[in-house]
């Protein structure tokens, strides 16, 4: 399996930064189930990867949180862009020989999708969207959610639609998520969080 971390923050991290922890431990518990998983990320000096667990850098310059709104979406952008590069340089060094393509960030995502469309490639795309900003916002600030709302129309959507398996995080994100469009739903994971659904290493090994 080729994972794509978010390009932003280097794992394991030593506070917040949920999703990066969240490839890390599922990179790790995929390998221990017997996967050779290729794992597109930074990494800090605390880190331990299983032996099966093969690291393809991100050189993302280092990046601080909380941010203001603007810079929170120039360090996305950043990080998903050079997250990208690496993942399609270990495809081209892999010669394309991955079972899955599991994302998790929106703008790298985006990239990825074209890429396999404008491709052809044969290797399904798995997506978890942990932040489902448009549906489920706390953003005070009309602007803020403005803003939000249409990077989720032009990326989000574009990834749900075109992926071949999508992650939900609670079964209301993924009601709304089948509401969108067109979705297999035999595609879709749902449910209160990834433990309480078995949502786990052993469910996407399989």
């Amino acid at each position: 399996m080729l994972l794509v971390n978010t390009g932003i923050i280097p794992v394991p991290c030593e506070r917040g930064a949920a999703i990066e922890a969240h490839t890390y431990y599922l990179a790790n518990g995929l390998a221990e189930l017997g996967c050779d998983v290729h794992y597109v990320t930074d990494l800090t000096r605390k880190a331990r990867l299983h032996d099966r667990v093969s690291v393809h850098r991100v050189h993302a310059p280092r990046m601080k949180f909380p941010t203001a709104f603007p810079w929170w979406i120039l360090t996305h952008l950043l990080g998903g862009t050079l997250a990208f590069i690496s993942a399609v340089l270990a495809l081209v060094r892999e010669r394309f020989s991955f079972d899955a393509i599991h994302v998790h960030e929106e703008a790298m995502g985006l990239l990825i999708v074209m890429l396999k469309k404008s491709m052809k490639l044969g290797i399904p795309i798995v997506f978890t969207l942990h932040n489902p900003i448009a549906m489920a916002s706390n953003a005070k600030a009309s602007l803020e959610q403005r803003v939000r709302g249409l990077i989720f129309r032009v990326t989000g959507r574009t990834i749900i639609r075109n992926c071949d398996h999508f992650i939900a995080l609670s079964t209301r994100i993924g009601e709304l998520v089948t509401s969108l469009g067109p979705k297999n739903p035999s595609s879709m994971r749902r449910g209160p969080s990834m433990a309480s659904t078995g949502l786990t290493a052993s469910s996407l090994a399989d």
